[in-house]
């Protein structure tokens, strides 16, 4: 028996990210984000233009990014498609000026990417239809298509050369160009790029809030490492991985609050345990205080104290010690079981888990036990 019994880590993170995702992806979202500045774009290739530039602006931190997004919108007056291929922008963003415009973009730099953007629009009259006519209508091939575009110009630090790195701003303009029947995402390409083929925008916080979460276990940003993270989301939404990009965002505001108040108490269980495999249940001792079973077509499977273990058993793992989290999780809490397991494994400490309706139960070897416990203790699990 080597999986937790019911209700499962899984089923519990499957649960949690249908919750977040219900509870972010509305219309509300968009008030302080840069999706908000397309929204406010009238028309189609409006809309392509400034949710391009918005996107290609948006890493740091918003309270950074969103007053540069709505200077340029300003200086267009609304209306970014024509202050782009009118080349009005040279204006606003001079091409011979080395001074910084946002963190790494100088002005010249963000001159040179406009310039080109103003190409697409003169050659394609939309973005849109540049990719278009270029993809092969999947998210891979419309990010590899962007990529190229600009891929002659000194502007790597906005649009990426190539697909190596996770390219998560242009993963992000996909997102809204392409998902429809959501508040936040616009879905005007929905018609030549399936949503099932977008790639989930990576970026350091995101990536810490998979690792956390379980869904990934390596801590490299690259586009590999989006696609198998869009891989594990399409588990939980088959049909639109990128819901569980709200469904992470959502994690991310509440996790910190929520580790802190339930996952620092573990509590010793003075007892010893075996593992064991029965014939039936009939001479389990259902009053004893810790007694789990689980039961499937192939087996029926025994965690309690040796001491009681029923004669009816067919095989057995003696020597299980065990501490259990304190308090009663709620079940929007996710992560918190993977983060003592990971660090346990760290230490080169095997576990067998247990989640009841309440709470976790974490059961180590005895010979392994004090070393847990001391392993715990340093990471700033209070044990009593």
């Amino acid at each position: 028996m080597k999986s937790k019994m019911v209700p499962s880590e899984t089923k519990r993170l499957s649960r949690v990210l249908r919750s977040y995702a219900e509870k972010y992806e509305t219309a509300s979202f968009i008030e302080g984000d840069p999706s908000w500045f397309m929204h406010q774009a009238s028309g189609k290739a409006n809309q392509e233009v400034t949710a391009f530039i918005a996107a290609c602006l948006s890493y740091g931190s918003r309270e950074q990014f969103v007053p540069k997004i709505q200077l340029l919108f300003d200086c267009a007056k609304g209306n970014l498609y024509e202050w782009v291929k009118s080349g009005v922008y040279s204006k606003d963003i001079p091409h011979d000026s080395d001074d910084c415009f946002y963190r790494l973009y100088t002005f010249r730099q963000f001159n040179t990417f406009l310039c080109r953007l103003r190409q697409m629009l003169l050659e394609y009259d939309s973005i849109g239809q540049y990719v278009r006519q270029h993809c092969g209508g999947d998210a891979m091939s419309a990010i590899e298509t962007i990529c190229q575009w600009f891929a002659d110009t000194d502007t790597n630090h906005i649009v990426p050369k190539d697909t190596q790195s996770p390219c998560k701003r242009i993963c992000l303009f996909l997102r809204w160009m392409v998902r429809s029947n959501s508040p936040v995402d616009l879905g005007l390409w929905a018609d030549f790029i399936d949503c099932r083929t977008l790639i989930i925008p990576l970026d350091t916080h995101v990536l810490q809030q998979s690792v956390r979460l379980g869904l990934l276990s390596g801590k490299t940003a690259t586009m590999s490492t989006a696609k198998k993270l869009t891989d594990r989301l399409s588990e939980f939404f088959p049909n639109d991985p990128l819901k569980g990009d709200f469904a992470l965002f959502g994690y991310g505001v509440n996790s910190a609050m929520a580790n802190r108040t339930h996952a620092m108490l573990l509590k010793v269980i003075n007892k010893t345990f075996s593992v064991c495999k029965v014939t039936d249940y009939s001479e389990v001792d259902l009053m004893s205080d810790f007694v789990f079973i689980g039961k499937t077509d192939g087996e029926c499977s025994l965690v309690c104290e040796t001491s009681k273990t029923p004669s009816n058993t067919t095989e057995r793992d003696d020597g299980w010690r065990a501490f259990r989290i304190e308090g009663i999780l709620d079940f929007s809490l996710i992560g918190i079981l993977a983060k003592i397991s990971t660090c346990l494994a760290e230490n080169g400490i095997g576990i067998f888990a247990i989640s009841t309706f309440n709470t976790d139960y974490i059961l180590t070897k005895a010979e392994n036990f004090e070393k847990a416990v001391k392993t715990l203790e340093a990471e700033g699990y209070k044990i009593c």
